[in-house]
């Protein structure tokens, strides 16, 4: 199977890639978008921010929840997802995690 716009697919996906290597894993969602708006702006790829999408599910349409960060509750409030390397709740002196 070809792939259709080949040429938009390949710079799209480098954007990604190139977002990656320049963050790595583990941020919200929210840090990659502002980061591969960035990206697309730097390499003259046109794009939509925020688009407004619809949810189509069980014969209803609904307008999907914009995000508002004043709903998010503060880190300190949130739960611990890791724990750090040296069993303390302090960074060890490389920064490295233990996974879980």
């Amino acid at each position: 199977m070809a792939i259709v716009y080949k040429y938009e697919s390949y710079a799209i996906i480098g954007a990604c890639v190139e977002v990656y290597k320049e963050k790595g894993c583990g941020f919200l969602e929210a840090v990659y978008q502002e980061c591969l708006e960035l990206e697309f702006g730097s390499q003259a790829i046109p794009f939509e921010s925020r688009v407004e999408l619809k949810l189509h599910y069980k014969a209803k349409a609904e307008k999907l929840p914009e995000f508002n960060p004043k709903k998010v509750p503060p880190l300190e409030n949130r739960p611990a997802r890791r724990v750090f390397q040296n069993g303390t709740g302090e960074p060890s002196s490389d920064g490295f995690f233990m996974s879980h």
